[in-house]
């Protein structure tokens, strides 16, 4: 009969501070304390910062030294406008992990609102993409004569995801060519009107 070894107690980082800026060049810096708390916390050697844009996968940004203390501070620059969720993981010397916190996120703010359209000329598809200070965001495609053919409702747009707003040719009516004009808008505050030209 083997005796099971006693359990690790749990090691807990918790996020106790998160702060975000923005430069002007839409570039950012998140800083963040990490407390350690729990009886194995000697065993802790390093901590692993990882961060994930708008849902993907997260990746390693940044790796720290424990030390002896008990809290730090460590900034993360480089962040693109939109959504980051922030985790941290506690490795021991031989690299095993022992527990990632809960997440912690933050969003970057558009500093200037921008609107483009692509490929234009286009074929089968156009993509809408924008970063914009505002949500309850509307994207609409009108034909040369005024009529209104596809939209998009703020429910089915985000004004900071890097992913374009996509219209299929099949929603803009029958026509095989033409003019046709996008139109992005938020909740009373901005408005923008791209021509687009669809080619066969």
């Amino acid at each position: 009969f083997v005796r099971p070894k006693a359990a690790i107690p749990p090691l807990r980082i918790a996020i106790s501070s998160l702060d975000a800026t923005v430069s002007q060049e839409n570039t950012g810096e998140v800083t963040f304390t990490s407390d350690l708390q729990g009886e194995n916390v000697p065993d802790v050697e390093t901590l692993v910062i990882e961060k994930r844009y708008f849902g993907g996968n997260f990746v390693e940004r940044q790796r720290v030294n424990r030390e002896t203390k008990t809290t730090f501070t460590v900034t993360v620059g480089d962040l693109q406008v939109g959504r980051h969720q922030f985790r941290v993981t506690a490795e021991t010397a031989d690299g095993t992990p022992l527990r990632t916190t809960r997440t912690s996120t933050v969003d970057i703010e558009a500093q200037r609102s921008e609107v483009s359209a692509f490929p234009n000329p286009f074929k089968e598809q156009l993509n809408v993409s924008f970063t914009l200070r505002r949500e309850d965001v509307t994207v609409e495609v009108f034909d040369e004569l005024g009529r209104r053919v596809a939209v998009r409702r703020p429910e089915e747009v985000s004004r900071n995801d890097p992913r374009p707003v996509q219209f299929n040719a099949s929603e803009l009516g029958s026509r095989s060519s033409g003019v046709f004009f996008v139109r992005v808008k938020t909740g009373g505050d901005f408005e923008e009107t791209i021509q687009v030209v669809r080619v066969r």
